[in-house]
């Protein structure tokens, strides 16, 4: 039963050439059995398989325009009659405000006291020294929190990168697979019209 099961579910995946069989079978069913001239019969048939064979490309090309661009073929083709050179249209300005931003460092003003005495010299300079070290560790306190902040962009932008990578795999994959049978489809659609239109 499980054999059975998979060769149904095998046939079933080989759509594009199944569907057409049986359309060919139906087709001469149809001149054997209609009681309608044949020739007759192959006209009608050879308009309507090229129609929707037709169809069913144009279909599949809209579908992977879709994916690609994420629009469609009618989209596409309002959008090309829309640039045609001679329609003249109204320009908009948008004007917004435009803010900018200055980032001026801080300017530290420190008065020692006047010396005269070599310990207050020493004093002067070790109070010197320890505004210094102040100065230093506020700089480098700043320089961390800007080297954190880059790291945290980078690797948001990294993750963000990576999502829009995986999603154009998949939909190079939607392209490249999911598209092929109805094309497939449609062209068989087509030859078969063709051929039954040649011999009628």
């Amino acid at each position: 039963m499980h054999t059975i099961t998979r060769t149904f579910k095998w046939m079933l995946s080989a759509w594009p050439i199944l569907i057409p069989a049986i359309l060919i079978a139906t087709h001469l069913f149809w001149i054997e059995n209609s009681g309608a001239a044949p020739k007759s019969v192959n006209k009608l048939i050879s308009l309507i398989l090229q129609v929707v064979g037709g169809l069913i490309v144009l279909y599949s090309i809209d579908l992977n325009i879709g994916v690609i661009q994420k629009s469609g073929l009618f989209a596409t083709l309002t959008a090309w009659f829309k640039a045609f050179p001679l329609i003249k249209r109204a320009v908009t300005l948008d004007v917004q405000n435009v803010r900018t931003k200055s980032l001026i460092s801080p300017v530290k003003l420190r008065v020692g006291r006047e010396t005269n005495t070599i310990e207050e010299k020493i004093q002067n300079l070790q109070q010197q020294i320890d505004w210094l070290k102040e100065d230093l560790s506020g700089e480098m306190k700043v320089i961390y929190k800007k080297i954190e902040t880059l790291t945290e962009k980078t690797t948001q932008e990294n993750t963000h990168t990576q999502t829009e990578l995986r999603a154009l795999e998949a939909n190079v994959e939607k392209v490249s697979v999911g598209g092929v049978k109805l094309q497939v489809l449609g062209v068989l659609l087509v030859l078969h019209g063709s051929f039954a239109g040649y011999f009628a």
